[in-house]
């Protein structure tokens, strides 16, 4: 009883952007979860199952960086949604505003899961910034969605989600605009605002350190799916763009030429050129065509090959 007469008087004492940018942080954490949940489902090898203690510690970190991915989400709402001309509660416009712009961030958010899923399930892997390469070859990787994913299907049921968010957003602004706004006294209400921004902020931190909660956090198992899982795929995406247009250092690289020249048998080495060509010419004449197909699967990791030096061989 205590405790529903607390919630009760901490939920009057909010301003109403607040009360309505905590409805929606919520509801979209809860749609993060569900998407968590049933990536675990369906994507845990059942030949090597997460341990159980790693799928707790996995969907614990996962929610956290769902939480940030949220706040960060509604800040624009939360920071500038108690601006009279432009608030969700002051004005038709700035409710139209305001509930078009969380259904745009939802559909991005959607687009980004449906990729993630797909992306998942082609590769084994999160989506992450080297995905952009399949957009150098766009109408070829769009043949290939389509001919492998029911496109359909899953565009129908994003609009439908879009739909049902749209509408929620909706009925929670009416729900909200008819209760009274915060009763605190003038003195108070910076006081209450400043300590919810400081949740706000930690929320976004989510560490007791110096240091905020980084992807790095999420290699904490020995088996390859614990980090898949924990990953939300908006915030590995961007993690990963920092070291997307990372290329070679061409000073180091002219310095080690004569080495790796030597190494690679280059034909003509040419160190102002940085000519790593090499040409191979068969031993004798064919006197047909032969009917053969070479097939290229993917690419080879380094750390299998002889020459990596693993001491696994």
């Amino acid at each position: 009883m205590k405790m529903m007469k607390f919630l009760s008087a901490f939920w009057n004492n909010l301003p109403k952007v607040f009360r309505f940018s905590l409805i929606v942080g919520l509801g979209l954490a809860l749609v993060l979860a569900v998407f968590r949940f049933a990536f675990y489902i369906a994507y845990d090898d059942s030949a090597a199952p997460l341990a159980g203690k790693d799928v707790i510690h996995a969907l614990w970190l996962g929610f956290r960086y769902d939480l940030r991915v949220v706040l960060i989400m509604i800040s624009p709402l939360f920071v500038l949604g108690s601006i009279k001309w432009i608030g969700p509660f002051y004005s038709t416009i700035g409710r139209y505003v305001w509930s078009t712009l969380l259904t745009i961030l939802f559909v991005g958010l959607g687009l980004f899961y449906v990729v993630d899923f797909g992306h998942y399930a082609y590769l084994g892997t999160r989506v992450d910034f080297t995905a952009m390469r399949f957009l150098e070859n766009a109408l070829i990787s769009a043949q290939m969605v389509w001919e492998t994913y029911p496109v359909i299907w899953i565009t129908l049921g994003l609009v439908i989600a879009v739909v049902a968010f749209w509408c929620a957003v909706n009925r929670t602004l009416a729900w909200v605009g008819k209760q009274p706004d915060w009763q605190l006294r003038w003195w108070q209400k910076p006081i209450a605002g400043f300590s919810v921004f400081i949740i706000f902020l930690f929320g976004i931190h989510s560490k007791f350190s110096q240091y905020p909660l980084r992807w790095s956090d999420a290699q904490f198992s020995n088996n390859p799916f614990g980090p898949q899982l924990a990953y939300n795929p908006v915030h590995y995406f961007i993690d990963t763009m920092k070291n997307g247009g990372v290329t070679y250092n061409e000073k180091t690289t002219r310095k080690y030429y004569d080495v790796m020249a030597d190494y690679l048998k280059v034909d003509h080495p040419d160190a102002q050129k940085l000519n790593y060509l090499r040409e191979a010419t068969p031993k004798a004449a064919l006197g047909n065509r032969p009917n053969v197909v070479i097939v290229i699967v993917e690419s080879l990791a380094y750390y299998k090959t002889s020459i990596s030096g693993n001491p696994l061989n």
